[in-house]
This record gives C-alpha cells, sequence and structure tokens, in this order.
C-alpha cells in the first residue's frame, strides 16, 4: 500500500466515526491473526492486514485505522524494514492523536522512538517521546517511566548531560519498561540513517508537490466558478436589456 496514499487518507478521513456499524471481533482477529503470522507467512499477513485497513477504512472506524496502521509498523519493523516501519508508526500515532487515545499514542511513539534510536537518530527519537510526554498526566506509569528512560539514554548519546541526568532522575527502576531496541551492525545503522533522512525528504517533497496540485485545482475551479457566474449574468442582462429595448419599440 502506497505510504503516500496513506498519508492523505489519514488527513482527510476523520471527519465522522460510526463503530455501531463495525464488527470489531472481525476486524481485530485480522489484525491478531496477522501480526502472529509476521515471519512465518508474511504474504498471509500482508493480505490480512490490507482486508483490516480497507473494512475498517470502509466503515470509518478512527480506531482500527490507527491500529492497523500499528500493525503495519509491526510488519516492517520484524521484516527489518525501518524505514517503512517508521512510516507506519508515524500515521499510527498521528491518527491516535486524533481520537484522543493517549495510551496506544504513546505505545507507538515508544516504538517509533526505539527505532529512530537503533539508526543514531537520537533527536527524531526525542521527538517523538516528547509528543506523547505532553500528555503524561493520562498515561499509564509504565509508559511514564519508558519515556524517561528513553529520553534519558536519547540525551546521553548526544552528550547532553544536563538533560539526560535529568530524566535519569525521573525515572523509577522499579517501574516494568518497554523496549523495542535493535541491535544494528553500525554500518547498517548508518546506511539507514542516510536512507531515512533521504526518505523522509522525499516525502516532504511530494506532500509540497500535492499541495501545490491542490492550489492550483482550487484555483482553476474558482476561475471556472467565476466564469459561469459571469456568463449567467452576461444572459441575464442581456434578456433584460433586450426587454426594455421591446417595451420602447412598442411605444
Amino acid at each position: 500500500m502506497n505510504i503516500l496514499m496513506l498519508f492523505i487518507i489519514s488527513t482527510f478521513a476523520y471527519t465522522q466515526d460510526d463503530d455501531s456499524k463495525i464488527d470489531t471481533s472481525y476486524v481485530s482477529n485480522l489484525n491478531k491473526i496477522a501480526r502472529e503470522l509476521i515471519l512465518k507467512d508474511n504474504q498471509k499477513a500482508k493480505e490480512l492486514l490490507d482486508s483490516a485497513f480497507n473494512y475498517a477504512y470502509k466503515n470509518t472506524s478512527h480506531y482500527w485505522i490507527a491500529y492497523t496502521y500499528q500493525s503495519f509498523g509491526l510488519f516492517h519493523l520484524k521484516n527489518d524494514s525501518l524505514v517503512r516501519a517508521t512510516d507506519y508508526l508515524e500515521l499510527s500515532a498521528r491518527a491516535f492523536t486524533d481520537i484522543k487515545l493517549y495510551n496506544d499514542k504513546a505505545f507507538t511513539n515508544i516504538m517509533l522512538a526505539d527505532i529512530y534510536y537503533s539508526i543514531g537518530r537520537n533527536q527524531k527519537s526525542i521527538d517523538a517521546l516528547k509528543k506523547s510526554l505532553k500528555d503524561e498526566e493520562k498515561l499509564y506509569n509504565e509508559y511514564i517511566h519508558s519515556i524517561y528512560l528513553k529520553l534519558a539514554e536519547n540525551y546521553e548519546k548526544l552528550e547532553d548531560t544536563s538533560n539526560s541526568l535529568f530524566y535519569r532522575q525521573l525515572f523509577n527502576p522499579q517501574v516494568e519498561t518497554l523496549d523495542f531496541k535493535i541491535e544494528l551492525d553500525d554500518n547498517i545503522a548508518e546506511a539507514l540513517k542516510e536512507q531515512s533522512h533521504v526518505h523522509e525528504l522525499e516525502m516532504e517533497l511530494e506532500i509540497e508537490k500535492l499541495k501545490s496540485e491542490y492550489i492550483i485545482w482550487i484555483f482553476s475551479s474558482l476561475i471556472i466558478i467565476l466564469f459561469l457566474i459571469t456568463f449567467v449574468l452576461t444572459i441575464k442582462l442581456y434578456k433584460v436589456k433586450k426587454r426594455l429595448a421591446q417595451k420602447v419599440n412598442q411605444k
């Protein structure tokens, strides 16, 4: 499924939500079985996730759209396609934000942060974590302390001792934390880091292109509408003048 198309869908899909007509057990099982099949039968897992997404989108279920994005992210994460994984997880976090499911958003952002950490993009990792830390009072304790620990580790990598120490002191080692870290060879990590930068730039350029095309479409539509209004008014004016001329001639 095209990532840019998914970005457009996630931008325009959230207009209404009607879970009353959706079979939650059906779409839940599609995701559950797909996650279990990852690496065992990737083709079948992908087919099930496509079915889950299409069903959720058709029935305008925001939660299951967001959750299936997350499943796609896990699929690509386990298959070592880290750039694709971050694309889907970014979409998932954004979708969970739109429907104010802060713990689901935090879980997704923690996964994102660990991927960025593994390829040396520490500032991106910090940004992902802080997006959820804004909702700290609404989060589960294990998520809060996972975020504290990961912020401390990222700042340590950036040699920002002050911030690293600050978050290390907030972290409670007695609380269970989440860990999705990936061990990568340094050369692979560096290549993925560069690939991630390039991919991000390509996405930004594509989005800007879409915005430009949208503006052109709006502008063209306005010109056509103005032309039609002018044309209708001209016809009406002509008819009025014709009637007046007829009245003058009759006199």
